[in-house]
């Protein structure tokens, strides 16, 4: 069995595209809600830092294996998981782990759009690429474009997008469908 980690930084289209490729091929799985869960479990804050840091705790615990662990029973058995939005190389080693082939795919964005996203969605902190890239986690994720399966600029609208996986992702995925 394989899975497909989806990968960015805040603001890239994550989990849009995570939507997307799990509406064709599998079953997205959140990493955000499974370290909400566990906050919420251990009596911790939901907010956005809170969320951060104890989600890089978790991905770099036992070398990424316990939070993989712990996105593996996330996900449903006999479908392919589409892990949206992991932010360490850590936690996509530790996967290997529990799957045969962990396919990465890295949304990257221009910095202008990249800023203007970020500005919308009201982040008033790390509003630029600049300030996000001095936060630990996103720094990190930057770090996993340069061993991802894929690439793709996600600069313009949900058509694009939705065509950028249709042609360059899917044929991909379905490969390693056909090789199970």
């Amino acid at each position: 069995m394989f899975a497909v980690a989806v990968c960015g930084l805040s603001g890239s289209g994550k989990s849009t595209t995570a939507k997307l490729i799990a509406n064709r091929v599998g079953e997205r799985v959140s990493v955000s809600d499974v370290i909400r869960d566990y906050c919420r479990r251990v009596g911790l804050s939901v907010d956005r830092k809170t969320l951060q840091s104890t989600g890089e705790v978790l991905a770099r615990e036992n070398n990424g294996r316990a939070f993989a662990e712990m996105l593996y029973f996330k996900a449903t058995p006999d479908k392919v998981p589409i892990f949206d939005g992991i932010r360490l190389i850590e936690t996509i080693e530790g996967l290997k782990g529990f799957y045969s082939r962990v396919f990465i795919v890295y949304v990257d964005v221009e910095p202008h759009i990249l800023n203007m996203r970020l500005i919308q969605r009201g982040d008033a902190v790390n509003n630029t690429l600049a300030a996000l890239m001095l936060v630990p986690i996103e720094a990190a994720a930057s770090k996993i474009a340069d061993i991802a399966d894929v690439v793709i600029s996600n600069n313009s609208g949900m058509s694009d997008l939705d065509h950028l996986i249709e042609i360059v992702i899917l044929p991909k995925i379905n490969n390693l469908l056909d090789k199970r």
